[in-house]
């Protein structure tokens, strides 16, 4: 049961981003569901699970959705397990503690993403960064309170 709705949460937000985020570009930046999903979903099982789910849905992404194989899943699997590290330090039913992990967590796996990003074409796109970092960590932080809600039940 608990696969099955990872899977249709999975389906969907690649959906999602693939079709209706598309035209929910604000700056050209569209939000990264599956990014929120598992900075969510490791705060709240742990840094393994939260390892495990990020490293799934960035090679899924990878796959369907990018350009080089692993960027996604090893910048996702990074976050999951980092953010996964407060599942037991952090009060969760307060709000501001995942509008702030997301926040966080999108800035970091954005400079992972294009550290790595770098290291594999050999060229450094970390104008991009600070062009794309501010906008797309509030994008996917208004995105995270909506998904907070189902998690915290």
């Amino acid at each position: 049961m608990h696969y099955g709705i990872l899977g249709a949460c999975l389906f969907l937000s690649l959906t999602l981003e693939a079709t209706v985020f598309n035209n929910l570009t604000i700056w050209g930046i569209k939000p990264d569901l599956l990014l929120v999903l598992v900075i969510i979903y490791g705060l709240f099982r742990g840094s393994v699970p939260g390892a495990q789910l990020g490293f799934v849905y960035g090679l899924v992404e990878d796959l369907l959705l990018g350009h080089f194989v692993g960027l996604n899943a090893a910048g996702k699997m990074l976050i999951g397990y980092g953010m996964g590290w407060g599942e037991k330090r952090f009060f969760k039913d307060n709000i501001f503690v995942p509008v702030f992990t997301v926040f966080t967590g999108t800035i970091i796996f954005l400079f992972l993403y294009l550290l790595l990003y770098s290291l594999v074409t050999g060229m450094g796109h970390f104008t991009a960064f600070r062009q794309m970092a501010i906008p797309l960590a509030l994008y996917n932080t208004i995105v995270g309170i909506i998904v907070y809600k189902p998690f915290a039940r």
